[in-house]
């Protein structure tokens, strides 16, 4: 808390205001609240989940996408964490959900998650008629409805499935000095 003691006003006072569009200053803003209402949404309906990150990238317009990262106990919890981040914000259109082995903030790692572990027909799932935001250039523009996807870029449970291949930093380093030593720069 603060007490002002006093008030100042130039006459020819500059106006700071945040600028509309892909502007980073009030996106940003947006991301960040939106990552907090569908986290404590998650929170609140998958409690057997043991960890659960969220991220709204800035390039989806702070609100049309979020990216949700889930420790899978069970067949079933993506679906359900998108569905309760579809209804939790009125912008969130797309919803895709990733083993907590994804880098939810390199959209790179979040697309090789969609490349290698998505059937489409069974983890890609539409709710048309759904709500959408007015402001939402897709929406119908008689009653901004409009149709949300949840994806499943999950590990299937109970059964076998390819593990996914990292070279830790010593065996970098002995290619590396291989390749050196064969008279190959390296970048």
């Amino acid at each position: 808390m603060f007490v002002a003691h006093r008030v100042r006003m130039r006459r020819d006072a500059i106006f700071h205001s945040v600028v509309a569009g892909m502007s980073k200053d009030h996106i940003l803003i947006s991301c960040i609240t939106r990552e907090g209402e569908i986290l404590n949404a998650l929170k609140r309906n998958i409690p057997n989940v043991q960890a659960v990150h969220v991220h709204v990238p800035h390039s989806t317009c702070g609100a049309f996408m979020a990216v949700i990262s889930l420790k899978k106990i069970a067949e079933g919890e993506p679906q359900m964490a998108a569905m309760a981040a579809l209804s939790t914000e009125l912008y969130t259109k797309y919803v895709i959900v990733v083993d907590d082995d994804v880098d939810i903030f390199d959209m790179n790692d979040v697309f090789w998650a969609i490349a290698t572990r998505v059937r489409a027909e069974k983890d890609i799932f539409f709710v048309p008629g759904c709500k959408g935001a007015i402001l939402d250039p897709s929406s119908d523009p008689e009653n901004f409805t409009l149709t949300k996807m949840g994806i499943d870029a999950t590990r299937p449970t109970g059964r076998d499935f390819a593990e996914r291949l990292v070279i830790s930093e010593e065996e970098r380093a002995k290619a590396r000095a291989i390749l050196e030593r064969a008279g190959v720069k390296i970048g």
